[in-house]
């Protein structure tokens, strides 16, 4: 695999492997929240939460990021032995309670001073998986339209916001 981007998710796996088939594959695993077993080589892992589970892999870029034991190498700015009680709210939805407390250690502690895990980065996961952007909601066209007639086409849009 190369190219591949895995971005602001979370993740629950027996395994979760990623086989990037070069050093420079271009394969980034970031700001995410990975419950389970990880098995990736040749990838970039950054500013992850790895809940609980192993990691295994080989010739990987591994930093900023936040294991329960001892799984990700004590180098590179990546915080070990952390007890996930003080770093997730752990209430609310299935989504919300992976939101980070306030004095959590993965705010502001991920790669350029970001929050890790899957509300951090760029694009952070938003609640329900919904965007504060505009989003078609219904869509309806027939599957031809005509020189004549052309192609009637209808949309609902929603703001969320």
């Amino acid at each position: 695999n190369s190219n591949i981007s895995i971005v602001n998710n979370y993740i629950r796996a027996n395994d979760f492997a990623i086989l990037g088939t070069s050093s420079s594959s271009g394969i980034i695993i970031e700001n995410n929240v990975i419950d389970g077993r990880v098995t990736v080589y040749n990838s970039i892992l950054q500013n992850n939460i790895l809940v609980e589970g192993d990691y295994e892999g080989g010739g990987n870029t591994v930093r900023y990021n936040i294991c329960n034991e001892s799984q990700f190498y004590d180098l590179n700015s990546n915080i070990l032995n952390v007890d996930m009680a003080t770093v997730f709210v752990e209430s609310g939805s299935s989504d919300s309670k992976y939101q980070l407390k306030e004095n959590s250690p993965a705010k502001d502690t991920g790669l350029n001073g970001t929050d890790m895990g899957m509300f951090g980065g760029l694009n952070p996961y938003t609640l329900s998986g919904i965007p504060q952007i505009p989003s078609i909601y219904e869509f309806s066209a027939p599957f031809y339209g005509s020189s004549s007639q052309g192609l009637p086409v209808n949309i609902k849009v929603k703001s969320n916001n």
